[in-house]
């Protein structure tokens, strides 16, 4: 997972694109290791699509990626679904999120389109960061 020394972070993150806070909205466990976290936010000005990936800043030094599995820029609503295993600090990070916590994130990656909504069959390959497009 990407990760830098904090001077390395803490410099790029003052000239990264300022994005909003989000707010936790609502969660639910689909099983004892997956959760999906729905954000509020304004999205009207990113372009990103299902299947792209977000950066959450989890520790001074630290990163972890989560695939987006719904957004929809007009409501202001984010959804992903997360794999919760290990003890690891993306796990932690993602597994103390409460409702009404407010988080940044990191201008969404990966602006390729995975997701086609008129195919009817898809085929994934990937580990559990590809949950999110898979759901």
């Amino acid at each position: 997972m990407p990760s830098a020394p904090k001077w390395v972070i803490d410099t790029l993150e003052l000239f990264a694109m300022k994005l909003p806070l989000i707010e936790v909205k609502t969660i639910a466990y689909l099983s004892s290791s997956v959760k999906r976290i729905r954000f509020i936010g304004d999205f009207s000005k990113l372009d990103f699509p299902v299947g792209c990936h977000i950066d959450f800043r989890v520790s001074e030094t630290e990163f972890r990626r989560y695939t987006v599995s719904q957004v929809d820029r007009t409501t202001g609503v984010l959804e992903l679904i997360v794999h919760l295993h290990g003890n690891g600090l993306g796990r932690n990070f993602m597994d103390n999120l409460k409702i009404g916590d407010r988080i940044n994130m990191h201008k969404p990656n990966g602006l390729r389109k995975y997701y086609d909504k008129n195919c009817e069959n898809f085929i994934i390959f990937g580990d559990e960061t590809s949950l999110g497009l898979a759901c």
